[in-house]
């Protein structure tokens, strides 16, 4: 009986901790494809009060207890509480979305330029695994694009958004006049951004240096003689040819 109390008051004493994992959220997915600026984004979008998320959280939502994994995932972070929205992106075809159940969930599509998405992926692939597997890069991208293609069909025009990342960094002003119209937030989003401790971590996003800038950095991927040889073995016209038409059909 003395165990039953001490573990009833156990509970009472962590419901207020709780209680928030239960509280209404609505949720932004930023569907893209590795290497495509996406934490930037997330952190350009994390750096209003309204919405709480700049990490890759890893998460399928298809349920309740995968929505709450999301959340206990989020909920020590910045603003949680006061936040309208949970953001997370989604970079691989086997992080699904159960779309009845997400009903009112906004999508922000982004694509990069091909080439220069190619070569992001190839300098990180290169420094975490050999040049022998570097073909299954050109399969993810098209096999991606052909994901995304997908899902914006199942959409209605009101739930989606399309950005370019390459317009986001020369443009700026307008791509996130756009957000925030399409989000509907109170105030304009910013092309500065906070960081924390997540910032630039392994797991968490783009581990380069420029994203810990708070600010928004045009950046060149320049290749060696042998990295734009293996280049030259996985890009080709297929991988231009598939990002022109979805950037055509989303625009």
């Amino acid at each position: 009986m003395a165990n039953y109390k001490q573990n009833a008051l156990l509970c009472l004493k962590a419901l207020p901790k709780l209680i928030p994992l239960f509280a209404e959220k609505n949720y932004i997915f930023i569907i893209s494809h590795m290497r495509a600026r996406t934490t930037l984004i997330s952190h350009l979008l994390d750096s209003s009060p309204e919405i709480v998320g700049n990490t890759e959280l890893h998460v399928r939502y298809r349920h309740a207890i995968d929505e709450l994994k999301s959340k206990m995932l989020r909920v020590h972070e910045k603003d949680y509480n006061e936040a309208r929205y949970i953001c997370d992106k989604l970079l691989h075809n086997r992080l699904v979305i159960n779309l009845e159940r997400y009903a009112n969930a906004k999508f922000i599509f982004n694509l990069r330029d091909p080439e220069d998405t190619f070569k992001s992926l190839l300098k990180r692939h290169l420094q975490i695994e050999g040049e022998d597997s570097i073909f299954k890069l050109k399969r993810y991208y098209n096999e991606r694009l052909i994901f995304m293609e997908s899902l914006w069909d199942k959409l209605n025009p009101e739930q989606r958004i399309y950005i370019n990342s390459d317009t986001l960094i020369e443009q700026p002003t307008h791509v996130l006049a756009e957000l925030t119209d399409f989000l509907d937030l109170a105030n304009p989003l910013q092309p500065e951004y906070k960081t924390n401790e997540h910032t630039g971590q392994s797991g968490k996003g783009d581990m380069s240096e420029n994203i810990k800038s708070g600010k928004i950095i045009k950046t060149k991927n320049d290749l060696n003689e042998k990295e734009a040889s293996l280049l030259s073995s996985i890009f080709s016209d297929e991988e231009k040819s598939n990002f022109n038409r979805l950037h055509n059909k989303f625009q």
